[in-house]
This record gives structure tokens, sequence and C-alpha cells, in this order.
């Protein structure tokens, strides 16, 4: 449970360093939206400075991810998909 809140806490610190890509969040709620939502929604919106932090603990990286990917309705873009599935491929 340690690690969720851990890498729960990194994904938390870069939401709110653009509060724009979660404009429809009041600020109170956003500890409360899953890892999932907050990856894909940096992912999707965030810029690479971000990307660079959140990959930093890649195997709790590559399991959200893979969580997200493998849904049956992803909302990743498909740019998105085709990068961090290079990087994943190439590095993890």
């Amino acid at each position: 449970m340690n690690i969720f809140n851990n890498y729960h806490s990194i994904l938390l610190a870069q939401a709110k360093t653009t509060p724009s890509i979660f404009w429809d969040i009041d600020k109170d709620s956003l500890s409360k939206v899953s890892q999932e939502a907050l990856l894909e929604r940096i992912l999707n919106y965030g810029n690479f400075e971000q990307l660079k932090d959140i990959v930093k603990r890649r195997k709790k990286f590559k399991k959200i991810y893979k969580t997200i990917r493998n849904k049956q309705r992803c909302n990743l873009r498909p740019e998105v998909i085709n990068y961090i599935d290079l990087f994943l491929e190439k590095y993890v």
C-alpha cells in the first residue's frame, strides 16, 4: 500500500503543477482521483518534464500504463500510446 501512496503522491504533485488539465475536478477532490485517471490525463495533456518525472519509477509506471492501455475503451491519444510503447520496449 505504501508504493501506491508514494506513486499516487508523485502523480498528484504533477497534477498540481498544471491545474488547467484538471479543470473539471475540484482542487480539494484531486487526491481522490485514481492513479489511472491522473496518469491518463498527464500523458495526454501534460508536458515532457512531467513525463520524465512520472516514469522514474518505471515498473510502477508500466503497471498502471498497461492497465490503462489494455482497457476496452482506452482514452490515450494514438501518439501517446506509440511513444510510451516504444519507450517501454527500449527502457523497461
